[in-house]
Parts: C-alpha cells; sequence; structure tokens
C-alpha cells in the first residue's frame, strides 16, 4: 500500500503524520505504525488482501480515517487533511526528547537523545543505546542476532547489518527502530505464525533512495627503528567507490600499505574504512597490496525477485621477522661453559585470488533457484633460514639451516538449489553442491646443523587432486496455518562423497649426487568417504513461540586403497544419530543437541611420519568416534525502558563421551613398532598418536551480563560477569589423567559523551585462569588482564586531538609462562574540514615502545635470554577525504 498525505487547499505533503493501520487476525487485530516522510508518503509492503483501518493523526491537524479493501497487487490512497481550528495566541515549549518509546510491538529509540560528534557515523548512536550489543560485523539486540538494516523501510546497503551505520552519518538519522519480522519466504507462502527475525529500521530526516560515496586515504611516516641502517618508512594508500540503492550496489577497493593486514577474500557490500587510530605496534614487518570489486543486482522486488552478485579480490603479502636467543651456560663438571646465539629469519610471499559468483532467482517459471560458485587461487613461499654459532673454550662452530615450502594451491565450490514455494502446504526442495581442490606443496631442507636429523630433505606433497560432492531433497508440508499456531514437518535425504587423494615423495639429500628416497614418507593414496543420511523436522510456532524438533541418520563409510587387496583393519563404518531441540520464546532460547565426531583420515591411518625421526607422529587404526551433547541457553531476563536497564544471561554447556585424545609413546631404545609395519623407533624418540578416553570431557559457562544507560549523564555503562568450568582426559605417559581448568572473568566498558565535542571510551577486564591436574596437582595459575581509554575531543574550529592507550597484562602466580607488560599509546591532532569531507591528521604510534623485547631465564647450568626486536614507535601524516552524494 502506497499512502499519499496532502493538505486541503494548498495540496502541501503533510510530513511527519503518525500512520496507524490495522487489520483483523483472526480474533485480535494486529497494528502497525508508520511515520510520513518529508514529501507525505508512507509504504507498507508484504499486506495480505482484506480490510485494513487507517487513521492518520498530527498536532494541529484533524485526524483522518478510513477503511479499505486490499488487493493483490499495488494499492495506492490519498488522505487530505485540514488544519485545527484551535490557535494559540503563544506558547512556550520546554522538555526534551525521550529515549526510548513504544509503538506496538516496536521499540523506537531517538536519535536526538544521544549526543554525537560532527563527522560521526550513525554506528556512534547505537553504541549508546541500551540492549545494543555490536561485533565486528554482528548487532545483538538483547541477546537476539539483527538479521538485517532497512533504511525507511528499504533494504539500501545489502545483507551486512552493520553497512548501514557505517555509511549514514549520525546527523542524518532521526530514529533507530527494531522490530521482529517473518523472514521473506515465510511471508511469501502465507504462514500466519512462524520464526521471527529481529531487523532494525533506520528513519532519516530526507528519505534516501541511494547513496554513493568516493573515499581516499593516504598516510606517510617513518619508524624509529631501523632496517639495515636505514630509516623504516610507514605508509598507507586507500581508496573506494561505493554505490548503495535497495536494488543495486557496487563496490571498487584499492590498498597498499606496510601498516596493516591485507584485505582477503571477496567482501560483498564493500570494505569498511580504516581509522587511524586502530594502527597498532608491529612485531614483524609486512607489505601489502589488494583490490576487490563486487556488484549487485536485483529486479523487481529485492525479497521475492531476482538477483544475481558478482566479485573478485586480490591480495600480495610479504612480511619477515627475525628472533634472536643468547645461552650462556655456567661452567660445571659437564659443561665448561659456552656461548650459543642462535638467530631465525622467517620470510613469506603469500598471493590470492578470489572470485565469487552467486544468484537468487525467486520469480521465474521454475520457481525458486539459488547459484553459487566460488574459488581461490593462493600461491605461498615460506622460507626460514637458521643461523647458530657456538662459542667454547677450545673452538668456535657456525651451523645454518635454510628450510622452506612453496604451495599452488586451486579450490572450487559450487550449489545450486531448487525449491517451489507456490503450492500451498508442500514445499519440495533440492540441493547439489560440490567443491574441488588441487593442493601442491613442495618443501625443502638444507642443514649443516650437527644435531639434526632432517639434513637436505627435498619434499613434495599433495601432488594430486580431491573433489567432494553433496546432493539433499527435502519436503516441507503445512500440517496447521491458523491464526492460533502453525505447524509443519520436513522430511529429507541426502548423500555425499569424499575422495582425498595424498600423494608424499620424500628424498635424502646428504649426498647430492646419489639422493635416497625415504620410504616412511612416501605414499600415494585415496581416501574415499561415502555417506547417506536421512532427516526429520517438526516446527510448531505462534506469534511468540517456536518450537523445533529435529533429528538425523548418517552413515558414513571411508575407504582406504593404498592397501590391495583391500583389508577390513584400514576400512572405517560409522553411523551418527544428531536430535536436536530448539524452544524459543520472545527474548529466551534454548537449544540442546547431539552430534557424533567421526575421526580425521590422519588419525585413524597405520602409518608414521617421521620428517622429524625424533618426533614421530602415527594415527590409530581402532580409534573411534566421539560424541558431543551440547547445550545453550539465552535470556534477556529484564529490559526497562523507563530506567534504560537491561540483564541478559548466557548459559553454555557441552559433554563429549568417548573423546579422542592425543597420547605419546617415549621410547629408551630402538623399537619395532608391529602396528606400523615393523617400523623402528629410534632410542629417545617419542611416538605423537591417538586414543579414545574411557572418561568423558565436558565444561560448562555461565554468564551475565548488565547495561545500562544514564540518559541525564550521557552514560552508557556496561558489566559483564563470567565463569566457567572444564575438565578434559589426557595421557601422561601410561596414565589417564584428568585436566580441570577455571575461569572467572570480569568485564566493564563506558561510554561518556556529556555534549558534541567531548568522548570519553574506557573498558577493562580481568580473567582468573587455574590449571590442574588430578595425577600431578596444579599446574599453573595467572591473570589476564586489559585496560584501555580513548578519548576525543573536538574544538568549534574543527580541530581534534584523539589520545588512546592500551594496558595489557599477564601475570603469572604459579606454573610455566612469564609476566608481559604491554602499554600500546597513541595520540592523533587533526583538523576536519565539514565542506568537502577533507581530514588531515599527524599521529603519533607506540609511544612506550621500549624497541626491543626480551625474556629471560636461568637454571643450575645456563641463563638464557630470549631477544624478538619490535618495530618501534612511528609518526605519520594522515590525509583522508569522502565525498558523497544522496538521492
Amino acid at each position: 500500500m502506497f499512502g499519499t498525505l496532502v493538505t486541503g487547499k494548498a495540496n502541501n505533503p503533510v510530513s511527519n503524520a503518525n500512520v496507524l493501520l490495522v487489520r483483523m487476525n483472526g480474533d485480535k487485530a494486529d497494528s502497525t505504525y508508520r511515520l510520513s516522510t518529508n514529501s507525505g508518503t508512507f509504504t507498507y509492503r508484504g499486506l495480505p488482501p482484506g480490510k485494513v483501518y487507517i487513521k492518520v493523526t498530527k498536532m494541529g491537524m484533524n485526524p483522518a480515517d478510513g477503511v479499505f479493501d486490499l488487493t493483490e497487487g499495488d494499492n495506492a490512497v490519498l488522505f487530505t487533511m485540514t488544519h485545527s481550528r484551535e490557535e494559540l495566541e503563544s506558547s512556550i515549549i520546554t522538555g526534551s526528547v525521550p529515549l526510548v518509546r513504544l509503538l506496538g510491538d516496536t521499540t523506537v529509540f531517538n536519535a536526538a537523545a544521544v549526543k554525537t560528534m560532527p563527522g560521526e557515523t550513525a554506528m556512534a548512536i547505537l553504541e549508546q543505546l541500551p540492549g545494543f550489543d555490536i561485533n565486528g560485523n554482528t548487532i545483538k539486540y538483547r541477546g537476539r542476532k539483527v538479521s538485517r538494516t532497512y533504511v525507511n523501510g528499504i533494504q539500501l546497503f545489502g545483507d551486512d547489518a552493520t553497512n548501514a551505520f557505517r555509511q549514514l552519518k549520525a546527523e542524518e538519522v532521526t530514529q533507530i527502530r527494531t522490530y521482529e519480522e517473518q523472514n521473506a519466504e515465510d511471508e511469501r507462502r502465507g504462514l500466519k505464525n512462524s520464526h521471527r527475525e529481529q531487523v532494525i529500521d533506520v528513519k532519516t530526516k530526507d528519505k534516501i533512495f541511494s547513496l554513493t560515496s568516493i573515499a581516499a586515504q593516504m598516510t606517510a611516516g617513518a619508524d624509529e627503528a631501523k632496517m639495515n641502517d636505514t630509516a623504516q618508512a610507514r605508509y598507507l594508500a586507500r581508496a573506494g567507490f561505493d554505490f548503495n540503492s535497495e536494488m543495486a550496489s557496487s563496490s571498487v577497493n584499492l590498498g597498499a600499505d606496510n601498516l596493516v593486514s591485507a584485505v582477503e577474500g571477496v567482501k560483498p557490500g564493500g570494505v569498511p574504512g580504516l581509522a587511524v587510530s586502530e594502527f597498532r605496534p608491529h612485531q614483524k614487518y609486512g607489505e601489502n597490496i589488494w583490490g576487490q570489486i563486487w556488484t549487485e543486482r536485483h529486479w523487481k522486488d529485492r525479497r521475492y525477485g531476482n538477483g544475481i552478485g558478482i566479485g573478485y579480490a586480490f591480495s600480495h603479502e610479504y612480511s619477515h621477522s627475525s628472533e634472536k636467543e643468547i645461552a650462556d651456560y655456567y661452567p660445571t663438571d659437564v659443561s665448561s661453559g659456552r656461548k650459543s646465539i642462535d638467530s631465525t629469519a622467517i620470510m613469506n610471499t603469500r598471493t590470492r585470488h578470489d572470485f565469487l559468483v552467486k544468484g537468487d532467482f525467486k520469480d521465474t517459471p521454475l520457481k525458486s533457484i539459488g547459484v553459487s560458485i566460488g574459488g581461490q587461487i593462493v600461491n605461498d613461499k615460506d622460507q626460514r633460514h637458521l643461523t647458530s654459532d657456538v662459542t667454547l673454550p677450545e673452538k668456535h662452530m657456525t651451523q645454518n639451516s635454510h628450510t622452506g615450502s612453496q604451495k599452488n594451491d586451486v579450490n572450487l565450490e559450487g550449489s545450486i538449489s531448487w525449491r517451489n514455494n507456490d503450492l500451498g502446504k508442500i514445499r519440495p526442495s533440492f540441493t547439489l553442491s560440490g567443491k574441488f581442490m588441487d593442493n601442491n606443496t613442495l618443501a625443502w631442507n638444507t642443514d649443516t646443523l650437527a644435531s639434526s636429523y632432517i639434513r637436505r630433505n627435498l619434499q613434495s606433497d599433495g601432488l594430486g587432486k580431491s573433489w567432494s560432492g553433496r546432493a539433499s531433497a527435502n519436503l516441507e508440508i503445512v500440517l496447521e496455518n491458523s491464526d492460533k499456531y502453525t505447524s509443519k514437518i520436513l522430511v529429507g535425504a541426502f548423500a555425499g562423497n569424499e575422495r582425498s587423494t595424498k600423494r608424499n615423495l620424500t628424498l635424502d639429500m646428504i649426498d647430492p649426487m646419489a639422493p635416497v628416497q625415504d620410504l616412511a614418507n612416501t605414499y600415494d593414496f585415496t581416501w574415499n568417504t561415502l555417506s547417506c543420511g536421512l532427516n526429520q523436522e517438526f516446527t510448531l510456532s505462534n506469534r511468540s513461540t517456536h518450537i523445533q524438533l529435529s533429528l538425523a541418520e548418517t552413515l558414513s563409510s571411508q575407504k582406504d586403497d593404498e592397501y590391495l587387496p583391500s583389508h577390513s583393519t584400514y576400512n572405517h563404518l560409522y553411523l551418527g544419530i544428531t536430535p536436536t531441540f530448539r524452544y524459543t520464546k520472545n527474548m529466551r532460547s534454548l537449544t540442546i543437541t547431539a552430534k557424533p565426531l567421526i575421526p580425521s583420515v590422519e588419525q585413524t591411518r597405520n602409518r608414521i611420519s617421521d620428517a622429524n625421526p625424533l618426533v614421530l607422529t602415527g594415527g590409530n587404526p581402532d580409534l573411534h568416534q566421539a560424541y558431543t551433547i551440547l547445550l545453550t541457553y539465552l535470556d534477556n531476563l529484564l529490559m526497562d525502558k523507563k530506567s534504560l536497564f537491561n540483564i541478559g544471561l548466557t548459559l553454555n554447556a557441552f559433554c563429549t563421551l568417548n573423546p579422542i585424545v592425543n597420547r605419546a609413546y617415549y621410547f629408551n631404545e630402538d623399537t619395532s613398532l608391529d602396528s606400523y609395519n615393523g617400523y623402528l623407533a629410534r632410542g629417545g624418540s617419542i611416538l605423537n598418536t591417538f586414543s579414545n578416553a574411557s572418561s568423558p570431557a565436558y565444561s560448562m559457562e555461565g554468564g551475565l551480563s548488565f547495561s545500562k544507560r544514564f540518559q541525564k549523564a550521557n552514560l552508557k555503562s556496561n558489566l559483564k560477569i563470567s565463569g566457567g568450568l572444564e575438565s578434559r582426559p589426557q595421557y601422561l605417559f601410561d596414565e589417564l589423567a584428568h585436566i580441570s581448568m577455571k575461569k572467572v572473568s570480569a568485564s566493564v566498558s563506558e561510554i561518556f559523551k556529556p555534549s558534541n565535542s567531548f568522548s570519553l571510551v574506557f573498558s577493562a577486564s580481568s580473567a582468573y585462569t587455574s590449571a590442574s591436574s588430578d595425577v600431578s596437582g596444579p599446574i599453573s595459575k595467572g591473570f589476564i588482564n586489559n585496560a584501555s581509554l580513548h578519548i576525543t575531543y573536538r574544538f568549534t574550529s574543527g580541530y581534534y586531538i584523539n589520545p588512546k592507550a592500551t594496558v595489557i597484562w599477564h601475570q603469572y602466580l604459579s606454573g610455566a609462562g612469564r609476566n608481559n607488560l604491554q602499554i600500546p599509546a597513541s595520540i592523533e591532532i587533526g583538523k576536519t574540514f565539514k565542506q568537502n569531507g577533507l581530514r588531515i591528521s599527524l599521529g603519533a604510534y607506540d609511544l612506550l615502545n621500549r624497541g626491543t623485547s626480551y625474556s629471560t631465564s636461568a637454571n643450575v647450568d645456563s641463563y638464557i635470554q630470549r631477544w624478538a626486536p619490535s618495530f618501534g614507535r612511528y609518526y605519520l601524516f594522515n590525509i583522508e577525504c569522502k565525498f558523497r552524494k544522496k538521492r
């Protein structure tokens, strides 16, 4: 329904009028509200045919109402409103805008009740609202994940719920509304009750149909630390183009820097901007070049029409780091004293290409079809150079080791799905998916270390192709679809096959003219996993409650073809039963599920890997599957609209029966291992393998979260308290021990914005952990403490100052580990030119850097000092500009 509000004589639009729509839903009335736009229009989408009552009100005007009979398709209504005859000669109005109010099932937050700074995005509003929690690209309201964000009723910024808040300016937003709605497919099928999703609708001063933005950022500076006796430059360059509308979106982003990590993979919706305050201290040097392009187009209707998206991404990374260890051995009867200096240089080069093509065609003669094709090509080269200088009273030795690997991997995956939404109570669906992998790795080692068993090896791994495929079919039947409740069942079947080729060739190059093949690490086999199963599901829903019961039965067969003729010892058959119970009522949810954990290929093979003959690894053909039971409970205990106080509860628990654990065997002398085809383990070596523990592993964790906004003080406070207990079995030699871990943590965060020119964000957390064994007693105890303070002050002339400090303190009370204190601090001073979207700043980062990081340890024989260089304080000059155009 499209509505228009005009005045009686001048025919001017009536803006900011309250529009109430009421329709009968069985024995009760459902009501929804809208606010007319500046052009005097309002829109309702997805209404079923039938009679509706609409009433329009606005202060100073006479109300207007009417009953309308809606038909399929678009419906248009026109209201002509007149001014009220009562007039006041004069009036004085004082008061404040309330932060929150209720309109039916919708919670409305007024943006004017929250302080923001010039230039801030709408995210600055959302962060201050009670009940909201933002983590990366995820928004939760009262513990529930937000599925979509609308802008004035349309999905302007794609499927990422946070994108609208990063693109819109805070000054453009008038309201943030949150409510629940059905997903598009259930609404299209006419289901009156089904699981509802949390969504947000952002209201703006002007209705926005599209937004185009062009942004660029240039940063340059220098680091106090030198590289090869020369000053180390610091730089960052980024540029981006974004276009967003309801039916189409495009983005192009490019970047090059040696300050942050490269952006990898296709990012639908574009790459978020980077704030200068996010720069961190660096322990290694890295250079990155990356770029990506994404375009998306929809036809007719975004929720019910056809759409396609295409994206490509490229990234190239280079990094290197170095470490040094100095050991001074005290003169003893065994050692007359020596000094050894070991330095390790690590270099890595990585190039990656990604592409993604996806389509969702919901308006075709073949009903609804979904297609997705994606893949990546990765070239990764890693090199490690170790130099060891040993000084003894009688001589000096220098040893070198150079190891490395080069990977050339190709991964492709795709899926196609079909479903019929137009058969009334029956909906069949079918999905076919597949994945192809071509992974190639070449590794080498040239070694002159006298203590090493790995000497001049050349190794080639993964020369082969692997693929997997899966097909599934489901039939959903609606049993009841009344005003009181909706019930349905789903039955389905699936089958899949995974074929993994594992090839490895190892040559011992001690004599380069006569290489020797290492048979223990040379193999060629194919591992086949065939799985099939059935699944059943029953759901019962009304407007506030959703119950789901499901059961899946899976049969998996693994076959090893390295041994011919085939032997049953190397083949495995697993039966898995996965029951699930889900209960949701308003903001409360409970999930209980159980699932099998099938051992991996490497865990069940009776083959020894002796890349290091003193540390062997091998599988266990007698390994059985484990079984895990999980429980998750979420509840929003309180959300008081008047005091703006929110309390949330989270409980998580799991128990794993027949868990798979690591087990080590120690050999004091050369030992023949019959279970590994008579492999001879050298004296002094260790064999790491796997075993099933007879006792279960379990974990229990719970937490309370408190959130309150003090409206008069413009302060939002968050407090989280959690605690947990975990127990897992672990072998100590031949004895099965139980490792118990306890953890208690608390965190607090404060957002204080008393005015449009000052902001203070403070956060602190502390976690106490304790580990013990029922065999050896206490293992370790300690605290992990973090705190940060971020202050921003803006002057009226556009200048601003932005200091920030973080404290990271690891405190060990007992056991292995060392205390560690880091205090990254930075300050940025700049000016914002509001008219042309330009910002210029000068920043200093890692102000308390000590240049190098040392750690020491001592025993009766030696004093060991480890030195890991970290880059020093660095200074940057930054220029940013952003141009926006709204339609």
